[in-house]
């Protein structure tokens, strides 16, 4: 367990892709929900997510993880989007990929359930370890957000788009970007976003969901692919 403290965040900047302001408060993983504060027990955040209308699965030594898990389901929940039928956090299911380090979270679209990974570079280091990490993915354009939540809210994107239309995640499912579109993506939002139409519409609710302004642009194809009312 690691429950250090994170220093004070305040970011503002100009044109797109940037937020008016995200203040992660010392000693926890964030404020961007008054419904969750962080706790030293696991079962905290169980009861939190349960009463949310989903279900935690947490693992041994894992504290960030469950409390960041709650924290951006209070986030989902806020922002009036359907949550997942459960989060593991579990990396079984990362062995078989092929960066299985380098994958924080996973959608599995026939369970509707989101898999955290605790074997992953971004959650080893601790609450701590995922501030520095996202703040360095964020800078060099992979990721859509710096917050430290970003990629639990990405993998509850990826759930939100299925649960508010099956029909246009399966469509968007077999789109491609063309390769305008993907250097627009790149430049606008992220490296990461601009995979495919999955990605894009699970950058965008990060990034929104974090405070970030996202251009126009990148909310036409949003929408296009059926991304969730934000």
């Amino acid at each position: 367990m690691n429950n250090g403290q994170l220093p004070n965040l305040f970011r503002t900047g100009g044109g797109w892709n940037r937020r008016h302001q995200w203040i992660i408060d010392a000693g926890s993983l964030g404020s961007a929900t008054e419904d969750f504060k962080p706790r030293n027990s696991v079962s905290n955040a169980e009861q939190y997510v349960s009463a949310a209308g989903s279900r935690l699965v947490p693992a041994e030594h894992a504290i960030h993880i469950a409390n960041s898990a709650a924290e951006a389901v209070g986030v989902i929940r806020t922002a009036g989007l359907p949550l997942p039928a459960e989060i593991r956090i579990d990396s079984s299911i990362f062995r078989s990929l092929d960066r299985s380090l380098a994958t924080p979270g996973y959608f599995v679209l026939s369970s509707n359930s989101v898999y955290l990974n605790p074997g992953s570079r971004f959650f080893a280091g601790g609450s701590d370890g995922m501030a520095h990490m996202a703040r360095a993915a964020y800078e060099r354009g992979w990721w859509s957000t710096d917050s430290p939540l970003g990629p639990v809210l990405h993998e509850l994107g990826h759930a939100a788009h299925w649960g508010s239309s099956q029909q246009a995640y399966r469509e968007a499912q077999h789109m491609l970007l063309s390769k305008e579109e993907g250097r627009m993506v790149r430049r606008r939002l992220s490296e990461y976003g601009s995979i495919d139409p999955l990605e894009l519409v699970a950058e965008v609710v990060a990034s929104k969901l974090t405070g970030f302004l996202v251009h126009p642009d990148v909310i036409e194809l949003y929408r296009r692919f059926g991304g969730p009312r934000l």
